[in-house]
């Protein structure tokens, strides 16, 4: 019986130590507007070029803000603080030397084809 009690007794103690105040949910529900428009850098997508050397990604920089990186993964070089059409002036570069891919810059993200399909 004494066993009983004693399990009891803890379940219960262990239970409610778990639960939060109204006043912390209240809170966590907020945290959305405290930090909207106040962290970025914080995701990357990484766009793969075909060479499956390098790649781009946009990073958000401010609200409305953003900018685009180039990687080489090989050599660990990295090329940031990039306009769309910086960025896609340097693939075209980058991509020219192969002589099979051609660039097109739609919005934001440029488009890769094979020469023999792009219609520039």
């Amino acid at each position: 019986m004494h066993a009983f009690r004693f399990f009891l007794l803890f379940a219960t103690a262990v239970t409610g130590f778990g639960q939060g105040t109204k006043a912390d949910y209240e809170r966590a529900r907020a945290l959305p507007q405290l930090t909207g428009n106040a962290i970025f850098r914080d995701r990357v997508t990484p766009h793969w070029l075909p060479d499956g050397v390098s790649f781009w990604y946009r990073v958000a920089t401010a609200p409305g803000q953003s900018e685009h990186v180039l990687v080489d993964a090989l050599t660990g070089q990295r090329t940031s603080g990039l306009a769309a059409t910086e960025l896609a002036r340097l693939l075209s570069l980058r991509l020219a030397a192969r002589r099979t891919w051609k660039i097109r810059l739609g919005g934001d993200f440029p488009k890769f084809f094979r020469r023999r399909e792009a219609q520039l």
